[in-house]
């Protein structure tokens, strides 16, 4: 077998390389340090022909559905990309979301309240939701969710999606946000020539920070419909919630209005009333948590979230993404990854079937 005359070759170095590297043995002699360096480069070269000429797929410890779920996760992650916002438009937007992928094998996927609105342009296949029971616009605004949906989709990805912040959204568009709730808006019927130009200008550019600058551009020349003094205190009761407050009360007092005012003024900026978006908040931070792994008990999580208690967690669970605790904490990826942590804190890899 190919596999072990690769090894035979392998352990001997790999016991040479330990051999130099001992403090023990390490001496003056220059002769050392060229030794060691010619034996990490030809280590470093074995190691690179064993990964990507065949040395997986050879070796009986690494069946063939292995090598390609290992394959496919580097694919995925080379063609998804995450770009911050400049400066003066981080308080209005979170971040840009790149995906491209070929040749994609019908998978699904569960999209879960997130408590943003985002801008979605799609330059490949269209997907199907389970939320819409049909396919989703080509290009759409997306607003503020109460439940789950199931995305499927194959062949072509290509896609740039724009996450605004709770109340970013509202410096950009005209209508009360809450007009956008649990719905995917296509930008046609928007009435909105500057927006669909945008589209276009995007569907002809390949490059992602190219792309970027067009729609930094499209939304610094929006900024100027913004109603700066309900930005202000819809900004101020968003910091109170990420501080940990969520009496609704109390929120009231920080925007300076009565329930009433302060309901009707949080749901048209941010597009849910704020008991809605207070659940969905909690449940971001409990689905952080389970990402994180950190072998929290169900009281703990509980506690630490703002839930009476474990029977308030499971169901509110159950209602925002379909899953029991157990479940959520299955689907999570093995590894927690910052870079790729707002993306997973919305979308959920389901089995498949």
């Amino acid at each position: 077998m190919l596999w072990q005359i690769e090894l035979t070759v392998l352990v001997p170095l790999l016991i040479l390389s330990s051999f130099y590297s001992s403090k023990k043995l390490r001496c003056k002699d220059k002769n050392y340090f060229v030794i060691r360096k010619i034996t990490k480069y030809i280590l470093l070269l074995i190691f690179i022909k064993y990964i990507f000429g065949g040395f997986l797929l050879e070796c009986p410890f690494f069946t063939p559905d292995k090598c390609s779920n290992i394959f496919n996760f580097v694919v995925k992650m080379d063609k998804f990309q995450v770009i911050q916002p400049s400066v003066l438009l981080a308080p209005y937007v979170k971040q840009y979301w790149f995906l491209t992928m070929e040749n994609v094998v019908q998978s699904s996927q569960r999209l879960v309240p997130l408590g943003c609105t985002s801008l979605s342009f799609h330059r490949g296949n269209r997907t199907y939701s389970s939320l819409e029971d049909g396919y989703l616009p080509q290009s759409y605004l997306y607003g503020i969710t109460t439940d789950y949906t199931n995305l499927v989709f194959s062949g072509y990805i290509d896609f740039i999606c724009i996450i605004f912040q709770p109340a970013g959204a509202k410096a950009f568009f005209k209508m009360p946000l809450n007009e956008l709730n649990n719905s995917y808006v296509s930008l046609d019927t928007l009435n909105d020539s500057e927006l669909l130009k945008l589209e276009q200008r995007l569907d002809e550019t390949t490059d992602d920070l190219a792309c970027v600058k067009l729609i930094e551009q499209f939304l610094i020349h929006r900024i100027y419909q913004l109603d700066k003094y309900n930005d202000k205190r819809i900004n101020a009761v968003i910091n109170s919630i990420c501080n940990g407050e969520m009496n609704v009360d109390r929120l009231a007092e920080t925007a300076c209005l009565s329930y009433k005012q302060f309901k009707r003024v949080f749901t048209e900026n941010i597009g849910v009333n704020p008991k809605n978006f207070l659940q969905i908040a909690r449940f971001q931070k409990l689905h952080h948590l389970l990402q994180l792994h950190t072998n929290m008990t169900l009281p703990e999580l509980a506690d630490e979230c703002n839930y009476y208690d474990k029977s308030h967690l499971v169901k509110e669970l159950k209602n925002f993404s379909g899953f029991t605790p157990a479940e959520l904490l299955e689907a999570c990826e093995p590894v927690y990854s910052g870079y790729h942590g707002l993306f997973r804190s919305t979308f959920i890899d389901l089995p498949s079937k």
